[in-house]
């Protein structure tokens, strides 16, 4: 893993690199998504960023290992903005996701209103989670 710091007053950036889970051949990949799932969401809570992006490169050989890693760990603790997915070659998939705090998204689309749970009434079904922790179109 790697990480780069980047401090700066107005602000600052960092970032988490892994290849965890990597197999060399399908034989050897097992079930990883709760240990991913497990070691995204201590940096998340590490690092505690107010937004972040979320890039997933895989290609489909590991998908079933994988599951809703590292994505569920962070929809747990944060709201979704978007999604996009790019496939490339003939197996090769880029998903990336941003995500903010759910108290900087409330702010955003409450605007004032009282309380957290007043507001979190209002929201428009797209920005609620499903059990599933996939946002609702």
């Amino acid at each position: 893993a790697v990480v780069h710091v980047t401090p700066q007053e107005e602000c600052s950036y960092a970032s988490f690199e892994t290849n965890f889970g990597s197999r060399k051949t399908p034989e050897d990949q097992a079930d990883v998504s709760e240990s991913l799932n497990e070691l995204v969401g201590k940096v998340l809570d590490l690092f505690r960023p107010a937004k972040f992006t979320l890039t997933l490169f895989t290609d489909q050989g590991a998908e079933n290992a994988i599951g809703g890693a590292p994505f569920e760990s962070a929809d747990a603790r944060y709201s979704r903005r978007n999604c996009t997915s790019s496939h490339f070659e003939q197996d090769y998939v880029a998903t990336i996701v941003n995500y903010v705090g759910r108290k900087i998204e409330n702010k955003r689309l409450c605007k004032g209103d009282s309380s957290d749970e007043d507001c979190q009434k209002k929201l428009p079904p797209r920005m609620l989670r499903s059990r599933s922790g996939l946002a609702l179109a």
